[in-house]
């Protein structure tokens, strides 16, 4: 971050305006960025959550093929934890920052 150095009251005022109008479009709303970022996040957070969900059901249809998972209940429960975090993560987003 970059610092001005500011000999004025009406300088400061001048550089308080033109930082409070770059985060905001020319009527006032939320930047087009916000949206952007709020949006990947989600999509993130959706593709996860879905990820994990995949995870549970293929334990939950066929738990002895999986060789690498001597614990299947063990697995069952991280996936589902996984599944339980994404969940909230977008709950948090829909319900504070769309």
């Amino acid at each position: 971050m970059s610092y001005l150095l500011v000999n004025s009251q009406s300088e400061r005022s001048s550089w308080t305006q033109k930082k409070t109008h770059s985060q905001h479009t020319a009527h006032g709303r939320p930047s087009i960025m916000k949206e952007q970022l709020t949006r990947s996040l989600l999509s993130h957070a959706h593709g996860e959550l879905e990820y994990h969900k995949a995870n549970v059901k293929v334990y939950l249809a066929n738990p002895v093929g999986i060789g690498e998972h001597p614990d299947v209940m063990g697995a069952i429960t991280s996936e589902i934890e996984k599944v339980a975090y994404w969940e909230d993560q977008v709950q948090v987003l829909e319900k504070y920052f769309k």
